[in-house]
């Protein structure tokens, strides 16, 4: 299949006329939704932060880009199941449980952001007395 996708993309270098056709063959998710989500305007500070260049490829963030938003889908869905509405935490911690890196690092998430929160609060009833 790559052997393929190579040669969808010389057709695409060769041929102006089918490069619209063919650039839909090999990256379908290139089509923007309406309100979908873009991580790419902060994915280079998180890469550089990571140890990356201060200035990587455009390729590698749109790659990035890609993975998270595939993860984010796929746990979602796996979280949900074939329930509708809204998601709750303890269904997305139900759905990382048996990835204990994941599920600890999500923990610490959010007990980080109820101190952080109640910091805030108590620093907003500080300055307003």
């Amino acid at each position: 299949m790559a052997e393929k996708r190579k040669t969808e993309a010389t057709v695409v270098a060769t041929q102006p006329s089918d490069a619209k056709k063919s650039a839909e063959v090999i990256a379908p998710s290139a089509k923007k939704k309406k309100n979908q989500v873009s991580f790419k305007k902060n994915l280079p500070m998180i890469m550089h932060g990571y140890g990356d260049h201060g200035n990587p490829f455009d390729d590698t963030v749109d790659l990035l880009d890609d993975i998270a938003k595939d993860f984010i889908t796929d746990l979602t869905a796996k979280a949900l199941g074939k329930k509708r509405g809204a998601l709750s935490l303890t269904e997305l911690l139900y759905a990382i449980r048996k990835d204990k890196k994941k599920f600890y690092r999500a923990t610490e998430m959010i007990h980080a952001n109820t101190n952080i929160n109640e910091a805030k609060k108590k620093h907003t009833v500080t300055k307003d007395s």
